[in-house]
């Protein structure tokens, strides 16, 4: 049985280890000062740090519309893909999964010989990417859906991030915290922890230094 991989852009992987590892992908969408972008197809990473970093505008992001994920699927199915295992953002975060999910719906009514399995990671970042790796890697081997199935299962018990924001520029900037607090905090170089729990992100402490981090 043909198994293939399905993700979202924030998984951050770039075109070509999609190609590679023969991933499929549904990008986010990026509106920026009135443009609209597919999140790594029309715009890469590098650019929209760039922009962002000499521009005032914050931007914001959507999740893919359920035609896309139906577009996806028709795809998948063109290419004789007999099982799709979908691993998405936290449904806490983002409304991803849950357009996979309508396009499912709207799929299975026309077509009966892709099975469409989406699962809601609960991760962000570089966890999310490091579960699309692994789970790309054994499917590349040969894996059927219930070896990825139960890789999976392993993996999202063991999966956890933990992040050092280096600067407060982009949470006040976003909204996220207060120009006043953003101003004392860069006064007294004090720097948030942030963790993930639950498929949510939750502070989980501060510090001053890049040491402490690694020692705490």
């Amino acid at each position: 049985m043909t198994v293939r991989l399905l993700v979202d852009s924030t998984c951050d992987l770039s075109l070509q280890e999609l190609e590679d590892k023969d991933i499929y992908m549904v990008p986010m969408n990026i509106l920026f000062d009135n443009d609209e972008y597919r999140d790594g197809v029309d715009i890469a990473r590098e650019e929209l740090y760039e922009r962002i970093e000499k521009s005032q505008i914050n931007p914001t992001t959507s999740q893919p519309s359920p035609e896309a994920f139906y577009k996806t699927y028709e795809t998948a199915r063109d290419a004789g893909v007999e099982t799709l295992f979908g691993l998405f953002l936290s449904s806490k975060l983002s409304g991803v999964m849950q357009s996979a999910m309508i396009a499912k719906n709207l799929f299975e009514q026309e077509y009966d010989d892709l099975e469409i399995n989406l699962n809601d990671s609960l991760l962000i970042s570089a966890p999310y990417s490091a579960s699309a790796y692994t789970l790309s890697d054994i499917i590349n081997r040969g894996a059927n859906h219930d070896e990825v199935k139960n890789v999976w299962d392993e993996l999202k018990q063991k999966s956890y991030l933990a992040a050092w924001v280096n600067t407060l520029k982009y949470l006040r900037r976003s909204g996220r915290i207060g120009r006043a607090r953003a101003a004392i905090g860069q006064l007294i170089n004090l720097k948030p922890l942030l963790g993930s729990e639950n498929g949510e992100l939750v502070s989980i402490g501060k510090t001053r230094t890049r040491r402490k981090v690694l020692i705490s």
